[in-house]
């Protein structure tokens, strides 16, 4: 099969999977070499199982604790924060394209601990080194990393305003399709990541605070 048509194939499957379609609804499929390099992403509708899973794990789960053989060591409250996937948007209701991730709003003032990014954060790419945050009652007190222009970068992103220090969302990928690359929309649905956001929560399921940034950061290690 040509590339150009197997990208078409995998979108295809991807936007009838994702926004509930039947194969007879008409669908735009751009061919452009970016779309191509996320389409492949779109295969994988096992991940909805894995979805699934981990939505009914976390189901009046109260805390969580996550560690990495880099550092990060953070312990989250969940209580009362519901987990949900972005497997089953809606027609008339958006969704990021490729899919595949499941996340949660943690309590703002619950989370406490170190996290370590080794992977992209925002609209940024990867980071050079791995950035340290210290994390206290949900607020970042503390930013290290060797690198001093990225280092420059994250502080002024969380000094944008009040809430821009404070935890946002926990996600976790569950696409194993999906890339670890520069671009976060697809690197963070990538299987075996986690992001934590800072920043705005307003809309998302019992998130409270109010920020103008909602900043990913990405880490797998």
């Amino acid at each position: 099969m040509q590339t150009n048509q197997t990208m078409i194939d995998a979108a295809l499957a991807g936007m009838i999977h994702v926004l509930d379609l039947v194969p007879d609804d008409q669908v735009l499929v751009v061919t452009d070499e970016t779309t191509y390099s996320c389409g492949r992403a779109f295969e994988q509708v096992a991940m909805l199982t894995k979805a699934n899973f981990l939505l009914k794990e976390f189901e009046d789960v109260a805390s969580a604790h996550i560690s990495t053989k880099l550092g990060t060591d953070l312990f989250l409250d969940l209580k009362d924060r519901e987990m949900v996937s972005d497997l089953n948007a809606t027609p008339g209701k958006g969704a990021n394209l490729p899919c595949g991730e499941v996340f949660c709003c943690p309590v703002e003032n619950g989370t406490n601990g170190n996290l370590i990014i080794d992977g992209c954060f925002g609209s940024y790419g990867v980071v050079p080194s791995p950035v340290s945050l210290v994390i206290e009652n949900g607020k970042v007190i503390n930013i290290s990393r060797e690198d001093q222009p990225t280092l420059e970068l994250v502080i002024q992103l969380m000094d944008t305003d009040e809430g821009s220090r404070t935890i946002a969302e926990l996600g976790i990928g569950l696409n194993s399709g999906a890339r670890l690359s520069d671009n976060m929309l697809e690197a963070e649905k990538a299987q075996r990541t986690a992001h934590i956001t800072f920043g705005s929560n307003q809309g998302m399921p019992g998130g409270q605070n109010k920020s103008k940034t909602h900043i990913d950061y990405l880490f797998n290690e």
